[in-house]
This record gives C-alpha cells, sequence and structure tokens, in this order.
C-alpha cells in the first residue's frame, strides 16, 4: 500500500528569502563583502621610494644657518661681558662770545665770533678711539650760525681730551624768526640759549682683539645759555656773553 509523501524531492535550488522591494545592487539576492581598501597587502616586487633630497638639504640647511646664528650670538653675547663698550662723554666747558650783534627788520643777519672749548672722555676700559673727519657747529632753534672743523685726535682708554673751537661769522643771514627769538631771548632774560654740534668719524679698536669698527658719532649739546652784558637794546652791537652755569652735558649717539 502506497503513502503519500509530505515533503516533495528537491527539483532545483531552495527557495531564496523574500527581499525587499529595494534592488539589490551588486546585482544578487545577497549582500557580498567586499575585501577592505585597508587591508595591508604586500607586494615582493614593489620598488621602495627614497625620501625626497629637497627636503632633507632643507632640513640641513636650516639647522646649519640656526646653529651659525646660535655662535653668532654667543660671541657676541661673551664680547659685550668681557669689553663692556660704553658711549663717550661729552661735555662744553666754556663758550665765549664777543662782538655779538643781531640785526632785525628787512634784513636779518648776525654777527659774532664764537669760542667753545669742549672735553671728551673716553669711559671704556679696553677700546680706544681714534676722531677723524671732526666738524663742529653751533646753531640756534636748528638753524646752523657758525661752522668750524676740528684736527683728528685719539684716545687711549680712559683718557680724556678738551679741545677749543672757534667760529667767526659777520652779517650772516638768518631767519626772521630766529633773529627776532635770539634779540626776545636777550633782552627779556638776559641769556640765549643755543645748541653746539660734533659730528666725527671714530675708528673704535678693542684692545687685545680683533674687533674693529668705523662710526659716525655725533654729539648735540643742546640748551648751552650764554648770558651777554653790554648794551642791551634792540640790534646792540658790541656784546660779550659767556657761559652761563657750569659745564653742560652733551648727547651722544654712535
Amino acid at each position: 500500500m502506497s503513502s503519500a509523501n509530505p515533503r516533495p524531492p528537491a527539483t532545483g535550488y531552495p527557495v531564496p528569502p523574500q527581499q525587499s522591494s529595494a534592488a539589490p545592487t551588486n546585482g544578487y539576492p545577497y549582500a557580498v563583502s567586499y575585501p577592505s581598501s585597508t587591508n595591508n597587502y604586500y607586494d615582493p616586487y614593489a620598488v621602495p621610494v627614497p625620501a625626497p633630497r629637497r627636503s632633507a638639504f632643507l632640513r640641513t640647511f636650516l639647522i646649519t644657518l640656526i646653529s651659525l646664528f646660535l655662535i653668532a650670538g654667543a660671541i657676541m653675547l661673551i664680547f659685550w661681558i668681557v669689553i663692556r663698550p660704553r658711549v663717550p662723554d661729552f661735555y662744553v666747558t666754556s663758550l665765549s662770545v664777543s662782538n655779538y650783534s643781531v640785526s632785525v627788520g628787512t634784513s636779518t643777519s648776525v654777527t659774532a665770533t664764537w669760542a667753545v672749548t669742549l672735553r671728551a672722555v673716553n669711559p671704556n676700559k679696553k677700546i680706544r678711539i681714534s676722531y677723524e673727519e671732526v666738524e663742529s657747529s653751533i646753531s640756534y632753534r636748528d638753524e646752523p650760525l657758525a661752522k668750524s672743523s676740528i684736527p683728528p685726535f685719539y684716545q687711549g682708554t680712559g683718557d680724556t681730551t678738551e679741545f677749543k673751537v672757534g667760529f667767526a661769522d659777520k652779517d650772516y643771514y638768518v631767519s626772521p624768526r630766529n633773529a627776532n627769538g635770539m634779540e626776545s631771548d636777550r633782552t627779556g632774560h638776559g641769556s640765549v640759549a643755543f645748541e653746539v654740534r660734533v659730528r666725527a668719524m671714530a675708528r673704535l679698536k678693542a684692545k687685545g682683539w680683533w674687533w674693529t669698527r668705523m662710526r659716525i658719532i655725533r654729539v648735540i649739546c643742546s640748551g648751552v645759555s650764554v648770558r651777554f652784558t653790554g648794551n642791551a637794546t634792540t640790534g646792540g652791537s658790541g656784546l660779550t656773553g659767556q657761559l652761563n652755569g657750569g659745564d653742560s652735558q652733551c648727547y651722544v649717539f654712535i
């Protein structure tokens, strides 16, 4: 007696599971996993890529440059500690004026003879100074009134040098503003503040060192007051004046 088989024989592949309505992107009814791009794959035939030579050269150049700067800075620091360079000091110790007169009105001019004594001090213990091409001038409110040259001179370490400078001008033109200013100061206060300047090419030499430098030294002695005696009227002639007060210290720029 035959009995019915509840399970029919398999004649093909099993029925795939029900999929969503969205169509698969790989064309298969089930997902396919692709190999990860981050997997390390060793290629025995791959040629190693050398590091760029330009980067190595730039790195070496920067290291060398920084090293040179550090060495130069260390040398300058040692030099500064050992030598201790200082700016020279200048003073106006005397200033006399004779035959002083100022013309005001349509033609403004000044006539005077100045005699100035300057003192230069080299405070350095290991630097010697040679002054060359020395020029000096006297002015009022930044307007030059007279100029003169000074012979070159030398200063050893710790030396003090005094030198005289003479200025002479006759009917030297000045601006009306400054001519009236000089007369107003003299008649109102009895004194006039002049300015003495010195400009020199200086050679600085460190004692026992190879270090030598050429520098332009500018000396500005401002507010040098001169008290006048004689005719106090405007336009008076033949006046004389002397430095008012003690020594006048100057500003020195290198």
